[in-house]
């Protein structure tokens, strides 16, 4: 899906070009990786002892409670007292396979905001050297290393 910034003023198509913006602006680099869904299932249900999923999504402190939950419960499951460790953890585990999606998008939702914001910041750069070109402050040739040097770090 593209979007394309229309900008007003007298702008050729030579500079016109270098304002199609899309969420892929540069198809070489292809999309914005983000979390996986299937990965933060897998890690829910194949390394939940070690709290992966919530690691994965971002949630390190919970993580790390979590994380010693379980081994504290597991390592006083002798004495019995650690079945009660066990017990909290194991509804707290079931309760994260329903909060796990909520996660995952979120976090995949502030990746692409983030990265919205960059282009938009990159257009305005791009905005301010073609005014620098036009009145005549740059060469043509400066103006497009430049506008290169932006586009390429997107």
């Amino acid at each position: 899906m593209k979007t394309q910034v229309i900008l007003t003023g007298d702008y050729n198509d030579k500079f016109r070009r270098s304002y199609n913006l899309a969420t892929n602006l540069n198809p070489k680099k292809g999309k914005i990786m983000g979390r996986n869904i299937y990965i933060a299932y897998l890690l829910w249900f194949f390394l939940s002892a070690f709290s992966a999923h919530r690691i994965y999504c971002g949630k390190f402190l919970s993580g790390v409670m979590q994380l010693a939950l379980f081994w504290i419960g597991s390592a006083t499951a002798i004495f019995l007292i650690g079945y009660i460790f066990l017990g909290f953890w194991l509804i707290w585990w079931l309760i994260d396979a329903f909060l796990l999606h909520g996660w995952v998008v979120k976090i995949n939702e502030i990746n692409a905001l983030q990265h919205s914001i960059s282009d938009i910041k990159n257009l305005e750069n791009i905005e301010k050297l073609y005014e620098l070109y036009k009145s005549g402050a740059i060469s043509y040739e400066e103006y497009l290393s430049r506008k290169d040097s932006i586009l390429k770090n997107i």
